[in-house]
């Protein structure tokens, strides 16, 4: 049960941290010189390392994104005793800059869920934010800040 529960929190809170957990309208980033990630830009950031991009209920979440397309990274929750799990899968982002990924979560091997979907990246400084692709990409729509790693 504690399992199920565990998958479901990080599933939300890396399928949905875009519009559930956002601390910034796009309006805001863009107020801070916010520019959209283009693919050349992002090809050149990488390998990168995405750091506390699902933080939810003491879970912390870690995913490196690799030049060749694929996706690593683990999940430790440590509300009820600690609990790691591992994701997997490929990105891609088209010329638009959209950039989308393929992932499946796994408990101790076996595959717990999976998820599809895809973002803008918006670069302020050192500052990135990441907003729905469904999103209307106008100044309300809401954008999560990520802390990202070389």
């Amino acid at each position: 049960m504690l399992a199920k529960r565990c998958l479901l929190a990080i599933f939300v809170s890396v399928a949905c941290s875009a519009n559930t957990y956002a601390q910034y309208t796009l309006g805001e980033a863009l107020d801070k010189g916010a520019v959209k990630i283009t693919q050349a830009e992002w090809v050149a950031m990488l390998p990168q390392h995405d750091w506390g991009s699902a933080r939810i209920r003491d879970s912390d979440t870690a995913v490196t994104y690799y030049p060749d397309g694929k996706l690593a990274g683990t999940t430790n929750h440590n509300a009820r005793g600690p609990l790691s799990m591992t994701l997997s899968g490929t990105w891609k982002m088209d010329e638009t800059g959209q950039l989308c990924v393929d992932q499946v979560i796994k408990l101790t091997g076996v595959i717990h869920g999976a998820y599809s979907g895809c973002v803008f990246m918006f670069k302020a400084g050192e500052n990135i934010f990441q907003v729905d692709a469904q999103s209307d990409l106008g100044r309300s729509a809401k954008v999560e800040k990520r802390t990202i790693k070389k």
